[in-house]
Parts: structure tokens; C-alpha cells; sequence
């Protein structure tokens, strides 16, 4: 006997294979049907506000998908195929209504229609995003969230809905939102978070405290929140409160140490760490952020031990060889550096820290073919990773390839306006290139950028002074050009080029 089969347009087929449903999308497979919602014809309160099988799901049984089988009901395949054609049949002659199905079911369903040139669904796709998550129905808002289906709108078709909906959350008396739900709510904020939509977050974590004081999870979430805003009191304050709740805490204590750490509170950070490593000593991110927190102390050895420690309980875990390679460069010891920062990206290719690391390393053995090569394997893993630019900028000034480090520096502060070595390597090759007022400035801004701007850059500010006074010297412009060159012996008395082009300036000025 043949297995059913059912064509509900030129589109979509469904077919019935090993007991399942199979959905097809010009005749390939798209998904298997996993479940039906059963309606419970003696629970019927509430039914009558049902609007969308989203919201059916919160009244309706789904224990098909959980504890019984289809079998254990009297569903035969068959008929379970069958319901499945119908609910399709329906979706489909009420213009792909996303009502009709569950969201997770019917937006990849549109999404794949409109990919393959249907053209109702090309009409309604846009429209339905929209129309959804104007509804206020937390599942379905967070779903197209998640899963980014509201890039699929221009720009300012998105920020209408997002505008919209934080006016939804604002309004006391909306009768749109009245999930009670605070795991939903926490979900949803998340999302909201992962588009750094960090202050509508904010606003939706505490609608979930509100429900649940006492989730260590919202907490903890709202924490992460605070953190990728920058805001290290108010997540510390987040994690302490999930700490108030469960004194053992794992991911909290490992929070907690980490926002210290943002707020440069190392000492504190190692003692959070600490506690966290009683509470579970074989926690390998709390033995490699220990680590960092160590490194950043200038404790380098007890630095040194915290990677050791992280690599002892996992060999292939990538971070803590790649902080090894950092020691060890900062350190001089350059082959050391290198075999560790080969070793993490043996374990992770992607890792272009480590790639970025490694050629630092070749660079200062003088070894440019191999440091190249890795900058660009850091640019090539990630195209926006603007230290590999700037770096390569850097060994293209060395070889006088001045265009190119003109090019290359151009890249990293298209990335990063703050580059503080970018800034340095372009007015160097606008100097040599003959754009001398380019050059100063480029090195203007490069200089006026904030103490903690050039933190993680090793260029000293008494080269950025030099080569200022060297453009304004060349521009004859003599008292800004020793005004400079004094900025820079300031910093550096021993500066040798500083110090040949002061007398120079003396003899003239």
C-alpha cells in the first residue's frame, strides 16, 4: 500500500513516511511534524480568547509532545498525517495567516516560501512579522527576536515595532501583554539583550522580578545585562542579589568576578574567583579569568599558574593557551609565545586573539612573511577584527609600503574610529605619501584620545609626539614642531630621534 501523500499548492507537499509527517517545499524535505495540540473539550475557560495557536498552546494539551504517544490516544499515523494536512490546508487558503500555526512552525514556513518565489507569501511575509509582534504575545515576540526575523524589514520598519512595543510594555493598562509568566518574561529580555536593546531589557527583567523576586536566574540574566551595558554596579548589585538567594552560585560567583574585573577591581575580582574555585575547583573559566585578573595585577607567575591550572582540567580548552602566548609575548620570550599561541589555534582556528597574538610574536622575531600570514588569518576568520588590520598596517609602514599602510590603517578605523596605533600608522604613510597636513591631523587625534583609549595598545605617546614634530617640522612650522618634540622627551628623555631633531630645532628656532 502506498504511504499518503498531500499536495496543498504548486509548493508545499506533505507526505507520510516511517509512521511520520514529512512537510516538502518544492520537493524537498523541510521539516517533520512532531506534535498535535489536543483541545480538552471539559477545560473550555479561557478558550474563547484564544487568537493565534501561540496562545492556544498555553491552554490546550500538549502532551503528545511529552508524556503519551499518539497510539496511547487511538491516533493512528494516518490520522495524525491527516490533521497535520488539514491545519496546512488551512494556513494555506487563509493567505498564510501565522495565526493558524505555531510560530516556530509558520514563520520558517513563510520564510522558505518566499525564498523559493512564492509570491502570496512574498506578499504577506513582511506583514506578518509585523502584525505578530505588534500582538504582544511574549512566545511569539521573542521567537522573531531569537531567530532575527525582524531584520528581514528595512531599518525603519524595525525601529517602529521596537518603539511600539516598548510603548506597549510602558502602558499599565494593556491588555496585549498579560503573560504572568516570569521565565517568559526573562526570555524575552534576554533577547532584547542579544540586539543591545539594553534599556527596553532592563524594563523587562523587572516586570519578571516583579512576578518572581526569587528566581536566581532572572538575576543572573539581568546582570549580564548590566554588564554588556558597561554598567558594573548595577550588575554586581544583580549578582549579589542572585547570590542573597543561592550562596552557591556558581554562575553567579563567576559573574560577579568577571564585573570586577570590568570595573578593574582586580583584587577583588581574584578573591570572587577564589570562592568560586572552593565552591568547584575544577571550574576551568574561573581559573582562566583568575588569570587575567592575575595578569592585569602584574602578578605574572600566579598568572602563569591560573592558566596551567584551567589547561589541567581541560587540555583543548583554547583560551588559557592563548593567554600563556600573551604572557610570554609580553614577557620577550617569542618562541615560548609562539608555541602556545599555535597550540590554541590548533584547538580553535577561529580564535583570532590568538591569531592577532601569534603575529606579534613573528613580528618581533622580525619574521613579516609569518606575522602577515597570521594577520590575515585573523582578518579572514573575522573581517572586522581591526587589530589585524592596524597590525598589518604596521609591517607594511616597516617595509616603506606606505600606500598600503595607508590602506590598511584606513580599514581598521573604519572598524574602530579609536584605533590609537591605526590613527599613529596613517599620518605616518600620509607623511611619506607627501599629505603632511593629513598627517598632523591624524596625529592630533591619535593624541587626543583618553589615557584608557590607548590602554590596549603597546605604542608609546612619546613616538605619537615625535612624528607630530617631525610633520610640523617638515611643514615649517618650527614652534609647534619643538612645542612636540618637548611633549615627547617629556615622556621619554632617552628618545635618541626626539633628542636629534631638538637640536636641529634649536639651531633654527
Amino acid at each position: 500500500m502506498q504511504a499518503p501523500e498531500f499536495k496543498i499548492n504548486e509548493y508545499i507537499t506533505l507526505k507520510m513516511e516511517n509512521s511520520s509527517t514529512v512537510v516538502y517545499i518544492n520537493d524537498e524535505v523541510f521539516i517533520h511534524c512532531k506534535f498535535l495540540l489536543i483541545i480538552n473539550p471539559h477545560k473550555k475557560e479561557k478558550q474563547e480568547f484564544i487568537n493565534s495557536i501561540d496562545e492556544a498552546e498555553q491552554y490546550l494539551s500538549r502532551e503528545l509532545e511529552r508524556d503519551i504517544t499518539p497510539f496511547d490516544l487511538g491516533i493512528t499515523p494516518e490520522q495524525e498525517f491527516w490533521g497535520h494536512c488539514s491545519n496546512l490546508q488551512v494556513w494555506a487558503e487563509n493567505g498564510y495567516d501565522t495565526r493558524l500555526l505555531h510560530s516556530n512552525i509558520s514563520f520558517p514556513l513563510l520564510k522558505k516560501l518566499t525564498e523559493v518565489g512564492d509570491p502570496q507569501a512574498k506578499r504577506v511575509f513582511k506583514n506578518e512579522i509585523a502584525e505578530r509582534f505588534s500582538s504582544g504575545h511574549l512566545s511569539v515576540v521573542t521567537f522573531l527576536l531569537k531567530e532575527k526575523y525582524l531584520d528581514h524589514l528595512d531599518l525603519e520598519e524595525k525601529n517602529m515595532l521596537l518603539e511600539d512595543f516598548e510603548t506597549l510594555l510602558r502602558d499599565p493598562h494593556s491588555n496585549l501583554i498579560n503573560s504572568e509568566d516570569a521565565i517568559a518574561w526573562r526570555n524575552l529580555a534576554n533577547e532584547y539583550r542579544e540586539q543591545a536593546l539594553f534599556d527596553t531589557a532592563i524594563m523587562i527583567y523587572n516586570r519578571a522580578i516583579k512576578i518572581d523576586p526569587n528566581d536566581k536566574t532572572i538575576w543572573l540574566d539581568f546582570g549580564v545585562n548590566y554588564d554588556r551595558k558597561n554598567d558594573y554596579d548595577n550588575a554586581i548589585d544583580a549578582y549579589l542579589r542572585a547570590l542573597e538567594i543561592d550562596p552557591e552560585y556558581i554562575f553567579a560567583w563567576y559573574d560577579l568576578g568577571y564585573a570586577y574585573e570590568g570595573k578593574k577591581e582586580y583584587q577583588k575580582a581574584i578573591e570572587t574567583y577564589q570562592h568560586l574555585l572552593e565552591l568547584d575547583p575544577k571550574y576551568k573559566d574561573g581559573w582562566n579569568n583568575m588569570g587575567n585578573a592575575f595578569e592585569k595585577l602584574g602578578k605574572i607567575d600566579e598568572a602563569i599558574k591560573a592558566y596551567e591550572e584551567a589547561i589541567k582540567i581541560d587540555p583543548n580548552f583554547h583560551y588559557p593557551w592563548g593567554n600563556l602566548g600573551l604572557v610570554y609575548n609580553n614577557k620577550g620570550q617569542y618562541d615560548l609565545a609562539i608555541k602556545y599561541l599555535k597550540k590554541a589555534v590548533n584547538i580553535d582556528p577561529n580564535y583570532t586573539d590568538a591569531w592577532n597574538n601569534l603575529g606579534i610574536s613573528y613580528y618581533y622575531k622580525k619574521n613579516y612573511d609569518y606575522a602577515k600570514d597570521a594577520y590575515k588569518r585573523a582578518m579572514e576568520k573575522d573581517p572586522e577584527y581591526h587589530l589585524a588590520w592596524s597590525n598589518l598596517s604596521e609591517i607594511y609602514d616597516i617595509q616603506g609600503k606606505y600606500d598600503k599602510a595607508y590602506d590598511f590603517s584606513k580599514r581598521a578605523l573604519g572598524l574602530e574610529p579609536k584605533n590609537y596605533e591605526a590613527l599613529f600608522f596613517l599620518g605616518r604613510a600620509n607623511f611619506f605619501l607627501g599629505n603632511i597636513e593629513k598627517a598632523i591631523d591624524t596625529y592630533k587625534k591619535a593624541i587626543n584620545l583618553s589615557s584608557e583609549e590607548k590602554t590596549d595598545y603597546s605604542l608609546e605617546d612619546s613616538r605619537v609626539w615625535y612624528e607630530l614634530g617631525r610633520a610640523y617640522y617638515k611643514k615649517g612650522d618650527y614652534e609647534n614642531a619643538l612645542d612636540s618634540i618637548h611633549q615627547s622627551l617629556k615622556i621619554n628623555p632617552e628618545f635618541k630621534d626626539a633628542i636629534k631633531l631638538n637640536q636641529k630645532l634649536d639651531e633654527i628656532y
